[in-house]
């Protein structure tokens, strides 16, 4: 059986041309798993995971390392874990709906009994003697009519306010849920691309790496 080819994380750095200190970091902000020596504790690298620390390196030298955190923690996502983002996301987004469509019929039936007021105090104007009508008459139907229309257009547009925040929200849920599939798709892609792109490509080696291969 062929032994596995180990590095230390020198070896690493020295093929990156980092310190190890960055090596060790990217270890833990990208939260690789990297095993030990059961003898000793000390670290050790196989292959799979050089490859993974040039691929990181090369993302960080492209887009930074906080782009290149959000994509690979994407990319390395499994299919379930994929799942419960998405399922994050339409929860936080139904339950604004829920809060929103709640509002929404508390300042409806607010307005409802704004409406069953004005009629109740019109109701009583009428009932009262001949001698106080005309006094009260000017306060309450020449008046407040007016002022009972300002109250009701505002409440009227705070309605429409929650109307459209209610469409924005459920427009969101729509976008982020169709941005996440398509995110995950381009990935798996990709990833397949690059696979099959390994595949065949002719293995090189050079410097201390190709005496370790035994070449």
């Amino acid at each position: 059986m062929k032994e596995e080819v180990q590095y230390t994380s020198g070896d690493i750095a020295k093929d990156l041309g980092l310190s190890k200190t960055t090596v060790l970091n990217y270890i833990k902000e990208f939260h690789l798993e990297v095993r030990k020596n059961p003898n000793n504790g000390y670290r050790y690298f196989t292959v799979e995971d050089l490859q993974q620390l040039r691929d990181i390196h090369k993302l960080c030298q492209k887009n930074g390392k906080e782009q290149a955190l959000k994509e690979w923690n994407l990319s390395t996502r499994t299919p379930i874990d994929m799942g419960e983002a998405l399922e994050s996301v339409m929860k936080k987004y139904k339950e604004e709906e829920q809060t929103l469509k709640q509002a929404l019929n508390r300042q409806e039936q607010i307005n409802q009994a704004l409406v069953s007021e004005v009629a109740q105090l019109k109701s009583m104007v009428q009932g009262i003697s001949s001698t106080s009508r005309q006094d009260i008459e000017e306060v309450f139907l020449d008046r407040f009519p007016s002022v009972m229309k300002e109250v009701l257009q505002e409440k009227d547009q705070k309605i429409d306010e929650l109307k459209q925040k209610l469409e924005d929200v459920e427009k969101l849920m729509k976008n982020d849920r169709d941005a996440i599939l398509l995110k995950v798709l381009r990935e798996t892609q990709e990833t397949k691309k690059e696979i099959a792109a390994m595949k065949e490509e002719p293995k090189e080696k050079s410097g201390f790496f190709s005496r370790l291969f035994g070449k």
